[in-house]
């Protein structure tokens, strides 16, 4: 009975660390709320196909693309992640209606600071509006109001 009942807190134990792996950090889950609570649902959100589902059920909003994808958004989610040039940057999201940019702690692991579309982050028709530990909601728009900086 001693071997069944380590056998059991083992068990427990290797679950419970893995728990946390399995489902949004609470600065994930605080930001996707914040952007289901405050930001119009217009627009398509970008992100990565892992957080797709997240964004479609915690925001209540219409991710880009999910895992389950036609080969045409694969590559146009990597042409806007690659991409360090507002030139290319901007038509991508026009034509395609994205709105809204969710940056989880993971992609900003992968993608570095200075470069592609986290570079093209800094111009003027990018806006951080909401952030939560290494969660961040950015908004596009192709010109700002007056005095909304």
């Amino acid at each position: 009975t001693l071997l069944v009942i380590l056998g059991l807190l083992f068990s427990t134990l290797t679950y419970l660390n893995r728990v946390t792996d399995i489902g949004p950090a609470p600065d994930e889950i605080e930001a996707l709320t914040w952007l289901k609570d405050n930001l119009p649902g217009e627009g398509k959100v970008f992100s990565t196909p892992e957080n797709s589902e997240y964004i479609r059920y915690i925001a209540q909003k219409e991710p880009l693309s999910s895992f389950k994808e036609p080969q045409e958004n694969s590559d146009l989610r990597a042409n806007i992640l690659n991409s360090s040039y507002t030139s290319t940057t901007f038509p991508l999201l026009e034509e395609n209606n994205i709105s809204i940019i969710y940056f989880s702690p993971l992609m900003k692991q992968k993608y570095p600071p200075d470069q592609g579309l986290r570079l093209v982050l800094k111009n003027e028709k990018f806006k951080l509006v909401h952030s939560s530990g290494d969660a961040e909601v950015w908004m596009y728009k192709q010109s700002w109001p007056e005095g909304s900086s």
